[in-house]
């Protein structure tokens, strides 16, 4: 076991062009952080999933609402950012973000433990915590 401090994530830095190249399968030259969204043309893992009619879901601690298109959620007695769009993937792409049946699919975890509990949660599925606790910046040192 090997641990290290300076760790870069497997396609690039910052964290959102990584968060997109894990369901489209490229980060198209992110270098930061910012609001982008990807037009419908843009193909993503849900499309193959939709196509072989696989269910499939996102999870994201405190997203406000299902299908959430915003840039952050903050708590509302700390005032920090809780979610943060970045670490969702899939509401970037049009093909997911325009389609309202789409984007119901991506969920706060209030959901996934009511799917949990009625055993419905979908075959795929991406889960991402708050930026509370990310542990991104919490450990100090990381485990590779």
């Amino acid at each position: 076991m090997e641990y290290k401090t300076d760790l870069r994530c497997l396609v690039t830095h910052p964290s959102q062009p990584n968060y997109a190249a894990s369901v489209a399968g490229d980060y198209f030259g992110m270098d930061e952080d910012y609001f982008v969204t990807f037009p419908a043309n843009i193909s993503t893992v849900v499309d193959l999933l939709d196509t072989r009619a696989i269910s499939w879901g996102e999870y994201q601690e405190h997203l406000p609402y299902a299908g959430f298109a915003g840039w952050n959620f903050s708590n509302q007695e700390t005032e920090k950012d809780d979610y943060v769009r970045k670490h969702n993937p899939l509401i970037m792409f049009e093909s997911v973000a325009l389609n309202e049946t789409r984007a119901l699919q991506i969920k706060n975890f209030t959901s996934f433990y009511q799917d949990l509990a009625d055993k419905k949660l979908p075959q795929w599925s991406f889960v991402t915590p708050n930026m509370v606790c990310h542990l991104f910046y919490r450990l100090g040192a990381r485990l590779v």
